[in-house]
């Protein structure tokens, strides 16, 4: 006994001397044999293999066989008979022999099987090896090469399996030699080499058929950072599964960039033209480290098409000058042997060229485009940059359509700018030059239309003189009232609710705003300022700037754009002159800005070519908050008009037509809650006083003016009186505004106009009205509105009579899942409508509804339906009187549903569109049916145009698709 327990010390002494990588135990073996470093271990032997480091960090594998050999001179342990290896990144692997290095961390498996897991997307997968031979190299992380190998997702009687020469594993990407693709026993499909990256490549080929493109191949290569084309479209478009169900485990379709990986964790490095998960504390270097700093990126594309010929392009970004300058390029040259239209030049080719620099108070911006003709960004712009398979058994990809026919293409230059000297500021807007051109269709070819050189607008500001003194003083305000402890108490539980409930943070806000509302209305200022202190009173501080003296400014504008190809001139240049006084106080102030302008237009035309504008226009106001009054006067001083070769001048006078404004106000506050005040319209404009009185007390808002004419025997005439009346809180809003016309007899001049404005349950529900009564008090118009979220009715009834004049409804609304079958069942669904109804005109109402249902069975089936519909025929609905007649609409709408007869081709609701998808999960694979159909239009009018499509899709490899198309009545493959 003694001598065994010394045979296993040494066997652990000696793995521990020569190993660092591993510590053995050896936890069973009927016979142990030890001679010099080689150890021999048989009947029912189990080793423990242990790697060093913290216990977070270790990795343990169990080895079992009947017969072990170990040899601490080659660093190997070879396993016989019955050899079972356990391990973290393996499920049990049985085989005929292992061999294992534990220097180089090597393994072989002779005979044996397997199995992987692997997740994406959310959905584990599990991968089952069967291999002549196995090798595992360097550890984890190393190459997995096999050779006569199978692989399947089933370990008996599977769906679909791969079977191969040899499979070379590097990292998460497969490489298949001589790989024959099979379902269940039949074999589909073979590929002599089958290449499937699962992390990214810095090279990314697309193979797809398109309809008008033919077969083509897209190939782009990241020669620097990350191009988005590929990393945006990656990363928003892995699908999940057929159901959009992200736990459905049945459905583990996803897509080829992610086959059989596990999901990418932190940074990706690139190596060579990988992307590798970056290693402890790993970074960019060089070029690559100065794109992913900037975000830039250089993209080379190669593309090669059947019917549109080769294309060679680029892309690219760059940022530089701490991002200040940003240069964007994309280009593509194009050699298409048959052009699409005869007149197209067999080699094409666009470029797109822009820039952006912006440093400080500049920027500068460049764009310049150079086109062949107006379809090669259609053709070549639009590309794939997915990695593709389904397109190689025969299916049409997807191409994006992002890029349209360019019938007319700008090139242009722009720049802003400001800056300051001498307390002047000069500011450049717009300095612009543009160069448009017009595809012709006669001489197949761009042509000059329009040429801006250039488009300027500039200002320039500053002051003349100011003498002017600032000061600033500060004012508190106390109110004080019973309700004010109540209100500050709960204004600070409001504050301080950081740990309260959504409930009771409702309750609270709720409580606040009953006690500010009944505190608006009794406290004695209207003054609406939350506090910033805590106490049993109100407080409102503030502090208020004062400036006085006197200061002349100006500020002067100019646009000038000059279109060279249309010979057309058009320049504008305005400013003003500010003259500005204050006292100390406010006692007395004087504002007077002098506004010159002048517009010179020159355009392409025999006659009257050039129009010519100058004027004068002066505004002056002074005014006295110690005294309330103010007095405003604005007048034209001087009008220069060329127009069809007339001359017209006009000085000042003083007379109406010079003046725009002239009158003086008396504006005072009696007390908190009352203010009034007097306009005084002057001379030469018409006599006319306006007093207006205005009474504020929380909520509510009340003011009353009249108009009064000065005669010429000094008597003055009643004109307008308005009297208003306003309450507004958070949740509604009610105002009613009566305006009487003195110049009417009796009742005839009054005007009176009410709204109304609810809101409930948060805001969701609001209710709107409003009411127009003219004339003695007649109806006018009538307005309702009731919305909920984002429904809505509106009702309209005007000319004089209670008529309804337009209706608009409009519905969205979506049904909350249900679930059965302890929620295995699900169903959803969503409809939407539009209704517009005019009541005056039977041809003006519509309807277009939407309506989508979605039903699943849990790891059986998804089906998901649509529908759009549309009737634009209500005026069938009318009887001889023009009266609408319900019976008639339900008779055309039960023709809707007259699939057999002739009645769906008369009836005005029309079914515009409609999708149907079925999908049937199994646990390999997924049978997907998809119908569709909707209106299509030919030279003989329109017809119903379906389609449908059947084909059964593989999980771990959604892009092999069996599939048939049913399209106009004949199946297609």
């Amino acid at each position: 006994m003694k001598k065994i327990l010394a045979v296993l010390l040494l066997i652990l002494v000696s793995l521990s001397l020569y190993a660092e990588t591993y510590n053995v135990k050896i936890r069973n073996a009927d016979l142990v044999k030890a001679r010099d470093k080689y150890i021999v271990l048989e009947g029912h032997v189990v080793l423990e293999l242990t790697t060093d480091g913290s216990n977070s960090d270790k990795q343990t594998r169990t080895l079992t066989a009947d017969r072990i050999e170990i040899s601490s001179e080659n660093k190997e342990i070879v396993a016989t008979g019955n050899v079972s290896l356990s391990a973290a990144d393996l499920r049990d692997y049985t085989g005929d022999s292992i061999v294992f290095n534990w220097d180089s961390l090597d393994l072989m498996v002779y005979n044996g099987n397997s199995s992987i897991d692997r997740k994406s997307s959310g959905t584990n997968l599990v991968f089952y090896l069967d291999g002549e031979e196995v090798s595992y190299g360097g550890g984890d992380d190393g190459p997995i090469i096999m050779s006569g190998v199978s692989l399947a997702t089933r370990e008996n009687d599977p769906y679909w399996s791969i079977k191969a020469d040899n499979i070379a594993v590097l990292e998460s990407d497969f490489v298949f030699k001589n790989a024959l693709i099979k379902l269940g026993r039949v074999p589909v499909f073979w590929l002599p080499v089958l290449y499937y990256p699962n992390t990214r490549l810095a090279i990314n080929p697309a193979v797809g058929i398109s309809g008008t493109k033919g077969m083509f191949l897209n190939t782009t290569f990241e020669v620097y950072g990350r191009y988005p084309a590929i990393w945006e479209k990656s990363t928003t478009s892995t699908s999940s599964s057929s159901s959009d169900s992200s736990d459905n485990a049945s459905s583990a379709a996803f897509s080829a960039l992610s086959l059989l990986s596990n999901e990418e964790d932190g940074v990706m490095i690139r190596d060579g033209i990988i992307y590798r998960p970056a290693k402890d504390n790993e970074e960019y270097s060089g070029l690559q480290k100065w794109a992913q700093d900037t975000s830039s990126y250089l993209a080379v594309t190669a593309d090669a098409y059947a019917n549109y010929g080769l294309a060679l392009g680029f892309d690219t970004l760059n940022n530089l000058f701490d991002k200040k300058l940003k240069l964007q390029s994309r280009g593509v040259l194009a050699y298409m042997p048959e052009p699409a239209l005869s007149y197209y030049n067999p080699l094409r080719y666009a470029l797109d060229v822009s820039g952006t620099y912006k440093n400080n108070k500049t920027t500068f911006t460049f764009s310049v485009p150079l086109i062949s003709d107006p379809n090669v960004k259609t053709d070549f712009y639009n590309r794939n940059t997915d990695f593709e398979l389904d397109t190689v058994l025969g299916n049409e990809a997807t191409v994006p359509t992002t890029n349209k026919k360019v019938s007319k293409y700008t090139i242009s230059a722009s720049l802003n700018t400001s800056f300051e000297f001498l307390s002047q500021k000069f500011s450049l807007s717009t300095l612009k030059t543009e160069l448009t051109y017009e595809w012709d269709s006669s001489d197949y070819a761009y042509s000059l239309s329009t040429e801006v050189l250039p488009e300027l607008n500039a200002s320039l500001s500053g002051s003349i003189f100011n003498l002017r003194k600032e000061t600033s003083q500060e004012e508190k305000t106390t109110y004080s009232n019973d309700l004010a402890e109540e209100y500050l108490e709960t204004y600070r539980k409001l504050n301080e609710s950081s740990s309260t409930s959504e409930e009771e943070k409702k309750s609270l806000s709720t409580d606040y705003e009953k006690i500010r509302n009944k505190i608006l209305l009794f406290r004695s200022s209207d003054t609406d300022a939350e506090v910033s202190t805590y106490s049993t009173s109100f407080s409102d501080t503030s502090t208020k700037s004062d400036s006085y003296g006197v200061s002349l400014d100006y500020k002067a504008n100019g646009y000038v754009k000059r279109e060279a190809i249309n010979d057309t001139l058009y320049l504008k240049a305005n400013g003003n002159i500010n003259l500005k006084a204050d006292s100390p106080l406010d006692i007395i102030s004087l504002t007077e800005t002098i506004t010159p302008e002048y517009v010179y237009n020159k355009e392409d035309k025999e006659t009257y070519p050039v129009s010519k504008d100058f004027k004068i226009t002066s505004s002056l106001k002074a005014s006295s908050d110690l005294l309330g009054l103010s007095y405003v006067q604005n007048i034209s001083l001087y009008k220069y008009k060329f127009s069809k070769d007339v001359e017209t001048i006009q000085s000042f006078k003083w007379e109406k037509d010079y003046f725009t404004a002239h009158s003086v106000e008396f504006s005072k506050s009696l007390t908190s809650s009352f203010s009034f005040s007097v306009k005084q319209q002057l001379k030469p404009l018409d006599l006319i006083n306006t007093p207006s009185l205005t009474f504020k007390k929380g909520v509510f808002t009340i003011t009353g003016s009249t108009q009064m004419y000065l005669e010429e025997d000094l008597l003055f005439k009643k004109g307008k009186a308005n009297l208003s009346v306003i309450q507004k809180d958070s949740n509604y809003e009610f105002k009613i505004t009566d305006t009487y016309d003195f110049s009417k007899d009796g009742w005839l001049g009054n005007t009176l106009v009410q709204s109304l404005s609810l809101s409930f349950f948060d805001s969701n529900l609001k209710l709107t009205e409003s009411l127009t009564l003219e004339s003695d008090f007649k109806y006018k118009s009538l307005d309702l509105g009731v919305s909920w979220k984002k429904n809505y009715v509106k009702f309209k009834f005007s000319d004089y009579q209670f008529i309804a004049e337009k209706m608009t409804v409009h519905l969205d609304y979506s049904v909350d899942p249900l679930y059965f079958w302890e929620n295995r069942i699900g169903v959803e669904a969503s409809f939407s409508a539009d209704y517009d109804k005019e009541f005056s005109n039977i041809y003006g109402s519509s309807l277009k509804f939407n309506f989508g249902l979605n039903f699943e069975i849990y790891e059986f089936l998804s089906l998901q339906l649509k529908t759009t519909s549309a009737n634009t025929s209500f005026y069938r609905y009318y009887d001889e009187n023009e009266n609408f007649s319900l019976p008639l609409m339900l008779q055309d709408l039960l023709k809707s549903f007259d699939f057999f007869g002739n009645g769906r081709k008369s009836t005005g609701f029309n079914l515009s569109s409609m999708s149907l998808k079925l999908v049937h999960y199994m646990y390999d694979w997924n049978l997907n049916i998809e119908a569709k159909a909707s209106i299509a239009s030919d030279s003989d009018g329109k017809y119903w145009s379906p389609e449908v499509k059947v084909y059964v899709q593989w999980n771990a490899i959604p892009e092999l698709k069996s599939e048939n198309k049913l399209v106009d009545e004949e199946w297609e493959k």
